[in-house]
């Protein structure tokens, strides 16, 4: 959302064109806000664990995002096929929840996000 009304600074022009600096940031400020929202309530985290653990989650979701790109362009594929004409494929769109939310379950399951 951010990067689509303020989003002006490519930060991987060959691989994903309409990713921007500016969406980048807008969705790190808006996400550490839920995190500190939803960790009060639910999870009760040191917040140094939370900002350390909620970075590795966003930097992992980036990476998810950069990794499904990369094997579309690889496989000359633009999207993945559609669920709903007014919607992209599956993985268009939570491929980098996917894959933060795998680093999430792993960090938090193993017990490293309560001793950070």
């Amino acid at each position: 959302m951010f990067g689509s009304f303020w989003g002006r600074t490519k930060v991987f022009p060959k691989l994903s064109p309409g990713k921007t600096w500016e969406g980048y940031i807008g969705g790190l400020v808006v996400t550490l806000a839920l995190g500190v929202a939803i960790n009060a309530v639910v999870f009760e985290m040191d917040i140094k664990a939370l900002l350390l653990m909620g970075g590795i989650v966003l930097l992992s979701g980036v990476v998810g995002d950069q990794l499904m790109s990369m094997i579309k362009r690889k496989r000359g594929v633009k999207d993945f096929p559609p669920i709903h004409h007014l919607h992209g494929g599956v993985l268009d769109i939570y491929d980098s929840f996917l894959f933060a939310a795998l680093v999430f379950a792993l960090i938090y399951e193993s017990g490293v996000g309560a001793a950070v």
